[in-house]
């Protein structure tokens, strides 16, 4: 954003106005208006006609000048007002969206810690499959969770090639099925 109204060009104004009502002599000292430099009274009042009139020309050109600098610095003011109203439109929907995610990242660290926290490992048991497993309160709870799995009348496990990415059933230990 540009400079807005700065304080040189504020005590600019203050000081053209002050000092154009006084301009009618000559000092020996040469001013630059425009570079900020002013006449004092008392050498105002020592300056020739023809200075005061050069210094009142030249104190009402860097007038005009600043004015029109003011309504430049003005019409940026509004211009840029209007962008950050637009944008402020924007960082709402973005920050609703930041906290969906950081809502959703919560959600997702809890089952994460959830999951680590069940055990790694099931000795499988007579008349146990995956779903009876998955169901138990140790487990999963939820039987929805595994594909079918178990042992067949032989005693051997037969499963539907789903593997539980987090549990290792162990079925050496089973008993070997009646013969």
């Amino acid at each position: 954003m540009r400079n807005l109204i700065k304080p040189a060009a504020m005590l600019a104004v203050l000081a053209l106005v002050v000092v154009a009502a006084g301009c009618s002599k000559t000092t020996g000292r040469k001013v630059n208006v425009q570079a900020g430099e002013y006449y004092t009274e008392a050498q105002l009042d020592s300056l020739s006609n023809g200075d005061k009139s050069k210094y009142c020309s030249a104190l009402e050109a860097e007038k005009a000048r600043l004015k029109a600098e003011v309504e430049t610095n003005q019409k940026d003011i509004q211009t840029t007002r209007k962008s950050v109203d637009g944008l402020r439109g924007q960082i709402t929907p973005a920050e609703k969206e930041i906290l969906r995610l950081e809502a959703e990242i919560r959600t997702l660290t809890s089952q994460i810690n959830q999951y680590q926290a069940l055990p790694r490992e099931y000795q499988v048991v007579a008349n146990d499959c995956l779903s009876v497993i998955s169901n138990r309160d140790d487990i999963y709870a939820d039987a929805t969770l595994q594909g079918t799995a178990g042992l067949d009348t032989d005693g051997d496990f037969q499963h539907d090639d789903q593997s539980s990415p987090l549990l290792t059933i162990d079925c050496a230990s089973l008993p070997a099925p009646p013969m």
